[in-house]
């Protein structure tokens, strides 16, 4: 091999170790920027349940089992620490395995009969937390609720097929990727509700839907009655 070739070979060989050690590297630092808004979601919401609730309040959580590095597990975490010092108690965790799911998006759905059946082994809890997306119920799934139900709060990818569960006052607040535009702007340094803002929005009422998703809303009273607190 000539001396020219020789240094192609120690050039490109120098590239290509250079490209390699960038690819291991450069993930890591947006990996440690993209964490923030997950962790903010957490504590945020641990924090509004405590407001809204009240310290001493008893929730049954729905994590997603072997997700702890994707977004879903990163909430929950944060959650469920943020849930210690705001003096929530976490009654139950139930952790769903990925073939329960049926999705390859722990956060798409969480199966109804899962959902379904932690309302009749724990009608103790004052409310759901979801960080795997939310029921989505069918007549017959409507037929076998009880008389009265615990509220959710629910972390989903998409504010799609929500209107349902508002009206039927099962669903209390649903967190979803942000929608309306433009976000708040952040500081240098963002706090974890400015993380949150600009990420991520709350769905209250079927008022807060994109516009494609609203229909006439029915009269409250055709909603059946809920366990609450307040």
């Amino acid at each position: 091999m000539s001396v020219q070739k020789q240094m192609w070979v120690v050039l490109f060989s120098s590239v290509m170790i250079t490209a390699c050690l960038a690819s291991l590297l450069w993930p890591k630092g947006e990996l440690a920027t993209s964490v923030k808004p997950h962790k903010a979601l957490g504590r945020i919401l641990a924090e509004d349940l405590a407001e809204r609730l009240g310290p001493g309040t008893r929730l049954l959580v729905f994590t997603a089992g072997e997700a702890e590095d994707e977004p879903a597990g990163i909430q929950a975490r944060s959650f469920l620490d943020r849930c210690r010092k705001a003096g929530l108690e976490v009654v139950f965790n139930r952790e769903l395995m990925p073939f329960e799911q049926g999705r390859e998006d722990p956060q798409k759905e969480l199966p109804a009969q899962i959902y379904l059946d932690m309302l009749d082994r724990h009608p103790d809890v004052d409310a759901f937390v979801s960080f795997v997306g939310f029921p989505r119920l069918t007549r017959r799934h409507a037929e076998v609720l009880p008389a009265s139900w615990t509220p959710m709060f629910a972390v989903s990818r998409s504010a799609n097929e929500l209107k349902d569960m508002l009206l039927a006052d099962i669903l209390e607040c649903a967190v979803v990727p942000r929608f309306a535009f433009p976000a708040p702007a952040d500081d240098r340094s963002p706090s974890y509700q400015q993380w949150f803002d600009r990420y991520f929005q709350r769905i209250d009422t079927i008022d807060d839907l994109p516009l494609g998703s609203r229909e006439m809303p029915v009269p409250r009273s055709a909603a059946r009655n809920r366990n609450s607190r307040r």
